[in-house]
């Protein structure tokens, strides 16, 4: 829970590491892992699964301690690692994997706190832009900047081999269960 006095504020990297090692300290999710037999194809999906729940746990902690959702933090994530002025509707609603609903809701609020700005694309009016103002500039910055240095400096602190392993690993499975899943279905995705 946050209290109100810390909402929205931004924690210096020094509170964030602390915090989040608390935080998994307190976690049942075992953060190492002992062999033992040969797992069940169970525990293998199982093991998968535990180790991206970990990630989006980071990432709900750091939305928690600044007061806003994951898909907000996402919002302004995507925007910032742009590198782009402005972006589509459509095209944030693709990169956030959520309904259009969902995302017009989130973008809707931001233009109420004045952090974005949507206007029609002058070259399809169909289009909307969406674009941040100077005060949802200043906000991305405290809120996605340090996330960076997070995400990189956890990085930086695996080996190289390790981290391309598990995203070979993770990548390999996405495609095969979506094979799998499009193959029992016809296609129908």
């Amino acid at each position: 829970m946050i209290d109100k006095k810390s909402a929205g504020h931004y924690f210096s990297f020094n509170d964030t590491i602390s915090y989040l090692t608390d935080f998994w300290r307190n976690q049942r999710i075992p953060t190492t892992i002992t062999w033992r037999k040969r797992m069940t194809n169970r525990e293998q999906v199982d093991l998968i699964y535990d180790a991206v729940k970990k990630i989006n746990q980071a990432y709900e902690y750091w939305c928690a301690k600044n007061g806003v959702t994951l898909y907000e933090m996402q919002l302004y994530y995507i925007i910032k690692e742009s590198g782009k002025e402005s972006m589509t509707q459509k095209n944030l609603s693709e990169k956030l994997d959520a309904p259009k609903t969902s995302v017009n809701s989130i973008i809707k609020k931001q233009i109420e706190k004045g952090f974005v700005k949507m206007e029609t694309n002058p070259l399809d009016r169909r289009e909307k832009m969406l674009s941040l103002t100077q005060k949802g500039k200043d906000w991305a910055e405290k809120l996605v900047l340090p996330l960076f240095e997070f995400e990189e400096n956890a990085v930086s602190s695996l080996k190289e081999r390790n981290l391309q392993i598990a995203a070979k690993c993770q990548n390999e499975f996405a495609d095969s269960l979506l094979a799998q899943i499009k193959q029992m279905t016809d296609g129908d995705l």
